[in-house]
């Protein structure tokens, strides 16, 4: 077996001519795929951006009660919300 060296001169060159034919198809269908899946990313990407756009609105409407919004009381639910703490009531204790 020899191998190929610019040097020979018994070189087949329709051999290396065809293998470099099928190495060009295969580069320009790679090439073909990744404009492809350029175009995909790019597509992914801005879907990405309005789902993230639609999570961010929707996690603050999630917080949102009667009394942060304009939502009726009603709106509430069954759950009562936290009791509210006096803090400066413990401050302010006259001495025993």
């Amino acid at each position: 077996m020899m191998l190929y060296s610019p040097y020979s001169h018994s070189t087949n060159v329709p051999a290396l001519m065809e293998v470099l034919a099928v190495r060009d198809a295969r580069i320009r269908e790679l090439e073909r795929q990744v404009h492809e899946f350029g175009k995909k990313l790019h597509l992914q990407v801005g879907i990405n951006a309005r789902q993230a756009e639609e999570i961010s609105e929707l996690q603050c409407r999630l917080g949102l009660d009667s009394t942060n919004s304009s939502k009726p009381p009603s709106s509430d639910g069954p759950a009562k919300p936290p009791a509210k703490q006096w803090h400066f009531l413990k401050v302010f204790r006259p001495f025993p």
